[in-house]
């Protein structure tokens, strides 16, 4: 059966599926007779099953040919479970970055649920087909399926899913350096009412883009804005959520390293690796990295240090630093530049470790 599949037996002459969610381009997909005794509901399971075995094997290029003889199964026999494997399949082919596939797939279940008004899951494949352009680098192609699913809620007022949409396409806007339009839509929302977590979401993304911006002075006036927000709201900032900190003292760094501020910056990224939790590996990488550039320029600017030293800052323009900053491990003494060196290059040693486990 693998072989038969492999080989190309289900495009081969036989039973033609006119109007297939299957059709690959010109060759449309056909049943060989040989393959006849399958068209049943124990051939489709079979078949569903096997393709799960394959996967489990990494085998994903014969799996992918198994389930797709699935779906001509079931499109043979009228049944409704077609759209299930239908689904699935694209969700597996997107894990397996076989992007072109998985597009194909999604147009057709979002096809669908147009057709069917379903509106929500309309939105939530829009949502999934604007990921899947953007990791292929066709960034107006997923801002249009935002936009898309934007202009479906106009009616709705559906405000919990609007804000998620526009958080997506914020990130959208400043990860493929729109950052004009990404501070634009984020100051708009900055002005609206939110839940206390989304409004800092959308404060920390502003507080991103101006730093992108170079636009340092409106970044720090925004995160002593957050700093008193937090202290007035709660009483005392230390019971901040730690991932609202990690995050916080994350921006503060980057604030300070492209000021030239690096003892404050070094300072800052040391307390949030501290606190990032061991299992967030993602953000741990990117601390640590963060770190490493900054011991990189206090390496390259190191003349003027006096050693030994361990980079504790005092205060910064009058300003201490955020209330929120711990004692970390991670701060030092440094009596030489050569440790300055060694420390660098093992902080990018451990954010390649963290990266590598992602």
């Amino acid at each position: 059966l693998l072989d038969t599949l492999y080989q190309g037996s289900w495009f081969d002459r036989g039973y033609q599926l006119e109007g297939s969610p299957l059709e690959e381009g010109k060759e449309k997909f056909t049943c060989k007779r040989l393959l006849v005794p399958l068209i049943s509901e124990v051939g489709a399971n079979a078949l569903l099953e096997f393709s799960k075995v394959l996967l489990h094997n990494c085998k994903y290029k014969y799996a992918i040919l198994s389930l797709n003889a699935c779906m001509a199964i079931y499109h043979i026999r009228g049944k409704k479970k077609l759209y299930t494997v239908l689904s699935e399949t694209a969700k597996v082919s997107r894990e397996n970055e076989d992007f072109k596939r998985s597009v194909k797939y999604y147009f057709k279940i979002l096809n669908k649920y147009r057709e069917e008004n379903k509106i929500n899951e309309v939105i939530y494949v829009s949502e999934i087909l604007s990921k899947i352009y953007f990791d292929m680098g066709k960034f107006y192609i997923a801002e249009l399926f935002l936009t898309g699913a934007l202009s479906l809620l106009e009616n709705v007022g559906t405000d919990s899913t609007a804000v998620r949409l526009q958080l997506k396409l914020a990130r959208l806007y400043l990860e493929s350096n729109s950052f004009e339009k990404g501070i634009q839509l984020l100051e708009i929302m900055k002005s609206t009412v939110l839940t206390r977590d989304k409004h800092f979401s959308v404060v920390t993304l502003l507080i991103k883009a101006y730093t992108k911006k170079g636009w340092y002075k409106e970044s720090c006036e925004l995160l002593v804005g957050m700093e008193r927000e937090q202290q007035h709201q709660k009483g005392n900032s230390s019971q901040m959520m730690t991932g609202q900190k990690v995050r916080l003292l994350k921006e503060w760094a980057l604030n300070y390293f492209h000021g030239h501020y690096f003892s404050e910056a070094l300072c800052c990224i040391n307390s949030a690796t501290s606190l990032c939790p061991e299992s967030n590996l993602a953000l741990r990488g990117t601390l640590f990295y963060i770190r490493g550039k900054i011991l990189q320029s206090i390496c390259a600017n190191s003349s003027s240090l006096a050693f030994p030293t361990d980079f504790h800052p005092g205060l910064l323009e009058g300003k201490s630093l955020p209330t929120f900053v711990v004692s970390s491990e991670l701060d030092k003494l440094y009596t030489g530049k050569g440790d300055l060196l060694q420390e660098c290059a093992h902080t990018f040693d451990r954010a390649y470790e963290y990266f590598k486990l992602v």
